[in-house]
């Protein structure tokens, strides 16, 4: 191992807080510690891409995996779906409740909305292409704000005062901030609604390679995905 001693991963936070659980759990079991470092899906593909990443675990959206395996930065075996997320609505404590139930009431509600709040992130580029499909997007104009990350677009989300704000994003980040002034209204119509797969992989230039992938197996083992299970990820049969 390296003099840091450490299993440096760099994860989509969509699946992080289940990275953390497995790594700590990891940790009790074996002595060995971690780093993790949060990042935007896309900005881990370009970091990829560009061969800036440094890291020995990578846990991103599943589909950004297939590039990397062709350029030789993850061998197939070593890459494995941890479970699927879906991306839900949240609105602040005390805000009007929107109704999700079909599309056009989806529709009625974000028309009506004074805010919309997504991310840089993968579900929030999923939600600009609902909007677009459903051509709400010059309908909603300046309403739609853009923050970089899942965690500023809830903690925005919390923050608004106009009584009737919508955000979206990944339902495992929602979760998160539940006690924080936000809550989960659910996930969106089944026919304009998405589960995003996400997966880890061992990194073919891992510093640590051994104990990586044993933090791996722990993962991808029933284990690792009950743990996954328990911060709101659907995990695969």
């Amino acid at each position: 191992m390296n003099d840091n001693h450490l299993i440096k991963i760099l994860c989509a936070g969509a699946v992080k807080e289940g990275v953390r659980a497995c790594a700590e759990l990891f940790r009790e079991q074996t002595g060995i510690g971690f780093d993790l470092e949060h990042a935007i899906g896309p900005e881990i593909h370009s970091r990829l891409n560009a061969g800036t990443a440094v890291a020995d675990l990578v846990a991103m959206p599943q589909n950004g995996f297939a590039t990397m395996i062709e350029a030789g930065q993850f061998a197939p075996r070593n890459v494995s779906r941890v479970g699927v997320v879906l991306v839900a609505g949240a609105i602040p404590v005390g805000a009007r409740e929107p109704d999700f139930g079909t599309v056009e009431a989806f529709i009625a509600s974000v028309q009506s909305a004074d805010r919309l709040y997504i991310s840089a992130a993968t579900s929030g580029r999923y939600m600009a292409g609902v909007f677009e499909r459903l051509s709400l997007t010059e309908r909603l104009g300046d309403r739609v704000v853009t923050w970089p990350t899942g965690h500023e677009t809830m903690e925005a989300l919390a923050a608004d005062t106009t009584g009737n704000a919508i955000g979206f994003g990944h339902a495992t980040e929602i979760r998160l901030h539940d006690q924080r002034g936000t809550r989960l209204v659910g996930p969106l119509p089944g026919e304009i609604g998405r589960e995003t797969p996400y997966a880890v992989g061992l990194f073919a230039g891992a510093g640590e390679p051994v104990a990586a992938k044993q933090l791996f197996d722990l993962m991808v083992a029933p284990r690792g995905r009950a743990l996954f299970a328990e911060t709101g990820v659907s995990v695969p049969a």
